[in-house]
């Protein structure tokens, strides 16, 4: 039978030097974090299981890519995150190594490429990312695992560009996880609980009765995912949230505000994404 994972991860927002005026720089060290994102064009089920398309949504998950951003009015009140955030895709790529977006969610599939990883997941396993607090588990994407996927095959697949440049270097193993879609099973599938047109989110909060909870998440082995999953649906549905299955990828964007362009053949100190740190870099 498949296995239930939770995968803990930070639950900080970007602040400080990443932040410029209405800009987020990409984030290059550790730790990960997490973003409250605006998303259009988006595809959702609602509460009455019924597929919405082009919707304006907000949700919370990690892109560790530069994003516009605006300040929330609903901080404090009803958001725990300061700041709405609309992702970017770098071009010319940002300078050095930026962190991994992982789980990453656009795109026509979802994919799971690199943290915590376990040698023992298999197809139609059921992947929770986010949070824990003693009991309570807070959860920003749902994935269900469909297809392995060797690293040195990524040729074969219609793969977003933004995958390939940022994720594909960090798969764990030379592997990299497809995930199941709603496009492909109505019953059991990957999602990210969200808002229509509201940016009033605090995480959502599910019980997960049996659940170990290590430092870094848990495991259940031999579970029914699909019961498992009804609840985790009807527990985020019960808060306000709808289930988003479809994303856009980013928008391209050419010379950020946090990305200075190098004199070719000189070294010159510049602020490049990634906390806007100084760094002397020599572009040939």
């Amino acid at each position: 039978m498949p296995s239930l994972y939770f995968t803990a991860h930070p639950f900080a927002e970007p602040s400080g030097a990443m932040l410029m005026p209405n800009y987020c720089c990409c984030n290059k060290q550790a730790p990960h974090l997490r973003k409250l994102l605006h998303a259009t064009n988006a595809e959702v089920v609602d509460g009455n299981n019924k597929l919405l398309k082009n919707q304006d949504i907000y949700f919370l998950g990690e892109f560790e890519g530069c994003s516009n951003y605006t300040p929330n009015s609903n901080y404090p009140t009803t958001s725990s995150y300061r700041k709405i955030h609309t992702p970017l895709f770098l071009q010319p790529r940002c300078n050095g190594l930026i962190l991994n977006t992982d789980p990453f969610v656009f795109g026509n599939t979802f994919y799971y490429s690199c943290c915590k990883i376990r040698p023992s997941m298999a197809a139609g396993d059921l992947v929770l990312f986010g949070h824990r607090r003693k009991s309570d588990f807070y959860i920003d994407t749902v994935l269900v695992l469909d297809k392995l996927i060797s690293r040195d095959t990524y040729t074969q697949y219609n793969l977003p560009t933004l995958f390939v440049d940022y994720n594909l270097s960090l798969t764990s193993g030379g592997h990299f996880w497809s995930c199941r879609m709603y496009a492909q099973d109505q019953q059991l599938f990957s999602f990210i609980p969200c808002k229509i047109g509201n940016s009033a989110i605090k995480y959502p909060m599910v019980s997960l009765p049996g659940l170990s909870t290590q430092a870094n998440g848990g495991s259940m082995h031999g579970v029914n995912v699909q019961s498992i999953f009804n609840s985790i649906v009807q527990q985020i549905r019960a808060q306000g949230f709808d289930l988003a299955v479809k994303l856009d990828t980013p928008p391209t964007s050419y010379n950020p505000p946090c990305y200075s362009p190098f004199i070719p053949g000189q070294l010159q100190p510049t602020n490049i994404c990634g906390g806007g740190k100084k760094s002397c870099q020599k572009r040939k």
